[in-house]
């Protein structure tokens, strides 16, 4: 039961559609709150395990731990304008301590094939109810599905997960289970590669451009699976990756010029427009944010300016013109790495 509930966290939180103001992710998270948490608690009910099995639990699971407290600490501290911030952020990054640790015991009772294949299973049907989502919601959606399908604003589909770039995230990761499950021979050729169509579909109607890493992310793993092993495994898994990159990177231009020559779904930039003009609007205001991290960083390097801190503290360091140009309010430099440094320090 808690295997499955564990698959449910890879797919229901990503198929509710809605995601209304000021908290549009609010729904999902909740739903993805719950069903970890009662994943926890029914291996601790049905299994038994003790409080030495959490001890045992892998070295990230333990650093996220120190990280929890040093949040909480910055909570309690009095430093911030609202300590609720770093309180939420505290609880998030347990809750990621919770998931490594039920990953561990579930490999540790199941077998780390048996729930890596349960889980490939439901990420791919929450991929590919998505893919199908964002292709409606692109195309017209019909008021049948307005209540199980987001509506789109903008010309970018992102399917129920509501913002383009995380809806292709999702896309790659039902792309990779998809690899892994014909890989394990536990997928029929004709099924993945109609799967793979679907998924590819609603990957370039998304216009992330980082589909394209996908992509080469796609042709390393095939050079990795030949170097690794030579098992026939392994040769199914580098055919598929090749193939699987090739495709993503046809698909991802091939979508939108049919679309521009058809006149199928929303007018707007396309996504050759996007890749051309991004270097003047979308890349120089990030090396602009990328900057102001690294000075905040810089002028509190141990403790940062604090969670949740990074917008009022990039404004009083004086914002730059071309960061005025989007319409944005900057609350992150979009560079993870930069942004734990400059709200949390070393």
């Amino acid at each position: 039961m808690s295997l499955l509930l564990a698959g449910g966290l890879c797919l229901l939180p990503f198929l509710l559609p809605y995601h209304p103001q000021p908290m549009p992710s609010f729904f999902p998270e909740w739903l993805a709150a719950a069903l970890g948490v009662a994943a926890a608690l029914t291996l601790l009910a049905g299994r038994g395990v003790t409080a030495v099995s959490f001890v045992s639990s892998p070295v990230p699971a333990r650093w996220l731990i120190v990280f929890a407290v040093f949040l909480a600490v910055q909570a309690a501290s009095g430093g911030h304008v609202y300590p609720q911030l770093p309180l939420v952020a505290a609880l998030y990054v347990l809750y990621a301590v919770l998931t490594i640790w039920l990953g561990a015991q579930l490999t540790a009772a199941f077998g780390v094939e048996r729930v890596a294949t349960v889980l490939a299973a439901f990420l791919l049907a929450g991929a590919l109810a998505n893919s199908l989502a964002g292709a409606i919601q692109f195309y017209g959606r019909p008021k049948l599905f307005e209540d199980v399908i987001a509506e789109l604003h903008g010309i970018r589909a992102y399917g129920n997960i509501a913002q383009p770039n995380l809806y292709a995230n999702y896309l790659a990761l039902g792309e990779g289970a998809l690899l892994f499950l014909w890989a394990r021979g536990r997928l029929r050729t004709a099924y993945a590669l109609q799967a793979l169509a679907i998924l590819l579909l609603g990957s370039a109607l998304s216009g992330s451009r980082s589909v394209l890493l996908y992509a080469l992310w796609y042709a390393a793993l095939g050079v990795a699976a030949g170097r690794v092993q030579d098992r026939a495994d392994a040769r199914r898994l580098r055919v598929a990756a090749y193939a699987a990159g090739v495709a993503a990177l046809s698909a991802f231009f091939a979508v939108p010029w049919l679309d521009d020559v058809l006149r199928l779904g929303p007018t707007g930039e396309g996504t050759l427009d996007r890749l051309l003009i991004s270097p003047g609007e979308h890349a120089e205001p990030r090396r602009q944010a990328w900057g102001i991290a690294l000075r905040l960083f810089i002028g509190a390097p141990l403790a940062g300016v604090g969670t949740g801190e990074f917008a009022g503290a990039a404004f009083e360091l004086g914002l730059d013109p071309s960061l005025t140009r989007l319409g944005e309010v900057w609350t992150s430099p979009h560079n993870l790495p930069l942004h734990l440094l400059a709200e949390t320090g070393v």
